[in-house]
């Protein structure tokens, strides 16, 4: 008898619909306010969610679209932890303990706060205008950018408070390469804060810039190869100093500000310019600059034969490389050169110096050989 009610309990068991047995769930509706009790916007604002006593998230939103937001499909009789954050600091934190399907959370945030910087080069009285200015959080993340004005002043931002354990990155750079990181930065909340940044560069660099001018790798210019000058040319395209190369192919920069530059060699009794060379002066690093006429100028021109030599370009683009090699002294010719009388063999030649099977001597007497065999002009 007792055998035939256990197997009447279990066949009930057995029929009950797996339904019954599913995990009930409910939402909360998040309200975030500000301790005036102004609500919040949506900008910047994340959140986590922790249940129970586990120290990994069970739910992130990593952008609230709205605020008040809902999360939803929360398991019931469990307490869930909400925390929020606004520019990935972590702003206000409060509690659900879900027993019914639905359940209203508020959270306090403190108000923003708004700093305003002031970037000085290291004698700590002279502005830096024009530097660019980004507020980082840790997390690598800009919440706000400015430009400084002629007295070195940003806008004012207003962002959120730090904590102990989280606070602001400022970022000041002047222009491409030249970068300076401050920090930590604090913000309190509701106050308006200036902060002064001194940065580890000088106004003026007080050394004197060496440029020095080789035909190759191993030979410095001499009069024998002209008269030349070089220029430094500021990012607006200005140029800002220049100097004679002496007889040693050596010249001297002075009076220059930290930032990039353009250095561009030109040889007066020809008239023609070597390519442009990119440099940062940070008033800090060793001032000495070696400017190599052939791998400026084969640096210049190897996009183009790359792209000849996989056929995406014309004979023609390929041919005013040639012309440019010309008027830079690495080729030598007496006639006229045509584009169509281009061998299509020569893209070996041109695919070997560009993978480094051939010397870029080679390369050059390659088209040297075309030009003194009359096969292109």
């Amino acid at each position: 008898m007792t055998s035939i009610k256990l197997v009447t309990i279990l066949s009930v068991i057995f029929l009950i619909h797996p339904a019954v047995f599913a995990e009930t769930l409910g939402s909360v509706t998040v309200q975030v306010t500000y301790t005036n009790g102004d609500r919040t916007g949506s900008f910047g604002l994340t959140s986590k969610i922790y249940q129970d006593f586990n120290k990994n998230p069970y739910r992130e939103i990593d952008s609230v679209s709205d605020v008040p937001f809902d999360i939803t499909s929360l398991p019931l009789n469990h307490q869930y932890k909400i925390e929020v954050y606004i520019n990935g600091i972590l702003a206000g934190v409060n509690y659900a303990n879900l027993q019914n399907e639905h359940q209203d959370v508020n959270i306090k945030i403190p108000l923003p706060g708004g700093m305003r910087f002031n970037v000085f080069y290291n004698d700590g009285q002279t502005p830096i205008s024009n530097a660019l200015i980004e507020v980082e959080t840790q997390d690598n993340k800009t919440w706000g950018t400015s430009s400084t004005d002629v007295d070195g002043q940003t806008t004012r931002f207003w962002l959120t408070p730090t904590t102990n354990e989280q606070t602001y990155i400022v970022n000041v750079k002047i222009g491409r390469h030249l970068s300076y990181s401050y920090s930590p930065v604090s913000l309190p909340s509701g106050s308006t804060e200036e902060v002064k940044i001194i940065t580890p560069w000088p106004h003026l660099v007080d050394t004197l810039l060496t440029v020095k001018l080789y035909n190759n790798q191993s030979s410095a210019v001499t009069p024998l190869d002209g008269k030349f000058v070089v220029y430094a040319i500021d990012d607006n395209g200005n140029k800002v100093t220049q100097s004679k190369i002496n007889n040693h192919g050596e010249g001297y920069l002075s009076n220059l500000k930290v930032g990039d530059y353009l250095l561009q060699a030109a040889e007066l009794t020809d008239n023609y310019t070597w390519p442009r060379y990119n440099v940062t002066i940070d008033g800090i690093t060793s001032n000495a600059i070696v400017l190599n006429h052939k791998a400026l100028v084969l640096a210049s021109i190897k996009n183009d034969t790359i792209s000849w030599s996989q056929n995406k370009t014309s004979n023609s683009v390929f041919l005013g490389d040639i012309q440019y090699l010309l008027k830079q002294k690495f080729l030598k010719s007496s006639s006229t050169l045509d584009s169509k009388r281009i061998p299509g063999w020569f893209r070996n030649n041109a695919n070997w110096w560009i993978s480094g099977t051939i010397s870029d001597s080679d390369f050059l007497n390659g088209m040297q050989f075309l030009i003194d065999k009359g096969i292109i002009g």
